[in-house]
């Protein structure tokens, strides 16, 4: 299977935490081994539908205090920390990077559902909400969303509950200001599969445009990203919009620049440069190219699906 790993370069960058979608037997864990493999991380894989409790939690022990009036002793029973937990930490203090595999999350047991969305959320775990480090990159997969599914309907509430201050791009505030129905809470509840918008993610997207422009990705794969993230109706116009304003511009530009002084040795510079400027044919192809995503069915799906700290 060809999974594009710039995309989750790009989700990595953003500290969003993205949900890999599709059908058992397919290869997600196989794709997100190879990416961790790829940025020589330490991949954890945690399959949470049939997770063991101590595995998870840790084990209880138990240590005897002296305190109180007459120097009383009491026993206090508490979790030790899991060895998936130490292991992040450790790889953390050694300055190595951590890939945390949440596999089938949409079939979690309802009693571990606060801590995943905990540490999924805030990356924090346990009573003592142990804090993880920013280094740990959460990447989450589980089976196509069935209707009535009771499980991932609460976890998706859950996420838009959550507040996340932060600057908007520039570029979304703007577009925003030009299509104010775009910015009112939808929900498409007869096709599960096309997100509605909501301040939630237009967040993600102005985020994605972030990292997009400190990571220099090509802006096919930024067409691609925005689909995962925004719905059906809005992409095509969110990236006409980006067209106009020459936010997917750089990429293109910069190649040809390299081609340029490789080729013509920085002669006629200035007007090779301001001609380049005013071409954005290029963006007719994009809006072909985004157009097709959204109408065929692909096996598996990046869905954009949580808040970074």
């Amino acid at each position: 299977m060809n999974i594009d790993f710039s995309h989750l370069d790009i989700y990595k960058e953003s500290q969003i935490v993205p949900y890999l979608e599709g059908e058992s037997g397919i290869g997600k864990t196989s794709i997100i081994e190879q990416y961790a493999a790829s940025k020589e991380m330490d991949c954890i894989i945690m399959g949470v539908a049939s997770l063991d409790h101590i595995e998870f939690y840790g084990r209880t022990v138990s240590t005897d205090i002296v305190a109180g009036f007459n120097d009383q002793k009491f026993t206090v029973f508490k979790k030790s920390i899991p060895n998936w937990v130490s292991t992040i930490l450790h790889n953390d203090k050694n300055n190595k990077e951590t890939l945390l595999f949440i596999d089938e999350l949409n079939r979690a047991e309802p009693q571990n559902l606060q801590s995943l969305m905990n540490l999924i959320l805030k990356k924090e775990f346990g009573s003592d909400s142990i804090k993880l480090p920013e280094s740990l990159f959460i990447v989450c997969a589980g089976n196509p969303i069935d209707d009535g599914n009771y499980l991932v309907e609460s976890l998706d509430k859950a996420m838009l509950s959550r507040n996340n201050r932060q600057k908007v791009h520039p570029s979304i505030i703007s577009y925003l200001e030009d299509n104010r129905a775009d910015f009112l809470l939808q929900s498409n509840e007869d096709d599960m599969s096309d997100p509605g918008m909501d301040p939630r993610r237009w967040d993600m997207i102005s985020r994605l445009l972030y990292s997009y422009e400190k990571t220099q990705k090509n802006a096919n794969n930024l067409v691609s990203l925005l689909s995962t993230v925004s719905s059906r109706e809005v992409t095509p116009k969110l990236v006409n919009y980006l067209k106009s304003s020459k936010v997917l511009f750089f990429s293109k530009i910069q190649k040809q620049l390299a081609e340029f002084l490789d080729l013509h040795k920085e002669k006629d510079f200035k007007s090779y440069l301001l001609a380049q400027m005013n071409d954005t044919s290029h963006y007719d192809e994009l809006i072909e190219s985004i157009q097709s995503q959204l109408d065929r069915a692909q096996p598996v799906t990046f869905l954009a699906l949580a808040f970074s700290p």
